[in-house]
């Protein structure tokens, strides 16, 4: 199953010493370039139902190329077409959850203690990774032991922006 795609993985997991928790710090993440299209590589545990938590060690790496951080939502193509045709709210209308980190610049959110980073995607640019008990695997083998909210197939967009933990984040460069 290993193939030169996931060459970037696999020197983030090396980085990466102990799995899921990530090595990215939030002096990283201020200090990377705002809007600059990087590589992101986030490993987490997958979400298991109650019935198998503790007898399945599942993890799911999300590799995100080309993706953006620090971008200013209001000057997104999407963003700007999205208003002026009505299908999103004339005004931003703010954070559901969490606040932005004061001097991040659009980079880093703080909720209830626990930093998030807002990656800016690209739809074709994002590929996961499944792994059982450090094997990779498809994610049909892994699908009976995951909730469905990790196994629903969701609609691919052009671009999107997803705000994952910093402290799943293994590699950014």
């Amino acid at each position: 199953m290993f193939n030169s795609n996931h060459k970037i993985l696999v020197s983030a997991l090396s980085v990466a010493k102990s799995l899921p928790t990530g090595n990215v710090s939030v002096s990283d993440v201020l200090n990377h370039r705002a809007g600059v299209f990087t590589t992101i590589v986030l490993m987490r545990y997958g979400k298991v139902r109650k019935a198998f938590q503790g007898q399945v060690d599942i993890r799911k790496a999300v590799i995100y190329k080309n993706a953006r951080i620090g971008v200013n939502f209001e000057n997104k193509a999407d963003v700007i077409e999205g208003r002026a045709n009505g299908s999103m709210p004339s005004v931003n209308t703010g954070r559901k959850w969490g606040e932005w980190v004061e001097g991040s610049n659009g980079k880093l959110i703080i909720n209830k203690g626990t930093y998030h980073i807002a990656i800016d995607g690209f739809g074709a640019k994002v590929e996961s990774i499944w792994y059982m008990d450090g094997k990779e695997v498809t994610k049909e083998a892994v699908a009976p032991y995951l909730l469905s909210s990790e196994t629903k197939e969701r609609e691919k967009v052009e671009s999107f922006r997803n705000e994952p933990k910093l402290e799943h984040i293994v590699y950014m460069g």
